[in-house]
Parts: structure tokens; C-alpha cells; sequence
């Protein structure tokens, strides 16, 4: 196996971008760039297919912008080619925004909604690495995935992605997620935001396949309109 991928690796040169779909990890160390970490995803909610994303992406996190970047697989963003909800596609491209690893779609950017094209252009990745962190990774008593990217100037974006068939409530200290007491909670969406108001805790209940993300801050400042999920400023948004 080390000798195919190394004869590959020389073919292709080191300028080439290689993605491993579903190859054995120890193999790859060293090789590839990037690697699929779950099964194919589809054009309907599942859980072998984007459940099974979610739970490896987490799952496989500590390797993203480590070892290569990890790939959760295609965003399908175009409504009329897909039975995922509204919902669920803004759900998976948060949530793949929010690891910081590989990003890709097939769908033709001239059929996008305009709603659709500004969520792909807040998930846009910046050119510096950046990853996620899980501060709840591996407990078994939060049905919420919980991912968290921190800035600078003590600002923070929070995602709770809700994978299962059911409403989730819970209640998360701020100090679980970002080592302070209290922040200013804004809930946040592409080129928006709502205050909530200084809080040492969020209360949260979401819907089955659902996410809400939040923009947390030592001040009282939003996040600014043209601001991306990678912490860098974009035209257009």
C-alpha cells in the first residue's frame, strides 16, 4: 500500500492536490492532502448518510488541518434538485463551514438561490487554516453537537447542530465553551445578526436537523455584515 501511494504521490507531484476517499488513514499520513472521512452523502436526510458525516466528522476532527483536511463530502445548495429541507442544507453547510476542512459542491452557481449564494460565501474558507474545536467530544449525555471556532479580540463562533429526529433542549455554561464567565451573545446568520444580550449561559432548544449559531464577544459589538464563518472579511456579504 505505502509503495502504490508514494508512486502516486510522485506521478502527480507535490503541487497537485490529492483527496483520499475513504482509504485507510495510517496509509495516508504523508500523502494525501485531504481525505473523506464518511460515507457518501445524499439528496435526503439519512442516518447512514449525512448522520453518519456529522458523527465522523466529529469524530475525526483532531486529524483536520493536522494530518490533511478532512472532507464531510458535497453541499447540495440547490433546492430543486434535492429532498433536503431548507433547513437541513443550511444545517451541513454550517456545519462543514464550521470544521474548517475540505468545502465543495456540484451545484452551478447561476441556478443558486440568492440566499444560498450569500451562505456560500459566508462558509467560504479564508487562505489561513482554520479548525473547529469540540468541547464536548466524546460525552455521552449531549445529544447536541456542539462546534466552536474562536477569533481574535474575544469573539467566538458557537454551532449547535441537532443530528437526531427529535427537538433537543439543554442548557451550556459559557465557561464550557470558551473559558469565560459571561459574553455577549449575538444569534448570527450571513450578513445578520440578533442580540441577545449578556449571558453566562444559553439556554437552546433545536429542532430536529436543525443549527443555530451564535457570535459570542467580550463586547458589546456585532459581528460585522460582511464577516464569514472563517473570521475574515468578504466582498459581497
Amino acid at each position: 500500500m505505502n509503495d502504490v501511494l508514494k508512486m502516486i504521490r510522485e506521478e502527480i507531484g507535490p503541487e497537485s492536490l490529492w483527496l483520499g476517499c475513504i482509504m485507510p488513514f495510517p496509509s495516508a499520513v504523508g500523502y494525501v492532502d485531504a481525505i473523506r472521512t464518511s460515507n457518501d452523502v445524499g439528496t435526503t436526510w439519512a442516518g447512514s448518510s449525512h448522520g453518519n458525516m456529522i458523527q465522523e466528522s466529529i469524530h475525526t476532527q483532531y486529524t483536520n488541518n493536522i494530518l490533511w483536511q478532512t472532507d464531510p463530502d458535497v453541499l447540495y445548495m440547490n433546492s430543486f434538485k434535492t429532498d433536503l429541507s431548507a433547513t437541513e442544507s443550511n444545517t451541513l453547510a454550517l456545519f462543514n463551514g464550521m470544521l474548517g476542512g475540505v468545502i465543495n459542491t456540484s451545484d452551478r452557481f447561476h441556478n443558486m438561490l440568492a440566499s444560498n449564494l450569500l451562505l456560500w460565501r459566508f462558509i467560504q474558507p479564508s487562505k489561513t487554516a482554520s479548525s473547529a474545536t469540540i468541547p464536548f467530544w466524546g460525552a455521552q449525555d449531549k445529544k447536541i453537537k456542539v462546534l466552536v471556532r474562536n477569533y481574535n479580540k474575544g469573539t467566538s463562533a458557537i454551532l449547535f447542530t441537532n443530528d437526531t429526529d427529535s427537538t433537543v433542549t439543554d442548557v451550556f455554561e459559557i465557561r464550557q465553551l470558551v473559558t469565560k464567565l459571561n459574553k455577549h451573545l449575538y444569534i448570527w446568520q450571513p450578513s445578520k445578526s440578533n442580540y441577545e444580550g449578556l449571558k453566562s449561559e444559553v439556554k437552546i432548544s433545536v429542532k430536529p436537523h436543525e443549527s443555530i449559531l451564535y457570535y459570542f464577544a467580550d463586547e458589546q459589538k456585532p459581528p460585522a455584515k460582511n464577516l464569514s464563518l472563517y473570521g475574515n472579511l468578504i466582498d459581497g456579504l
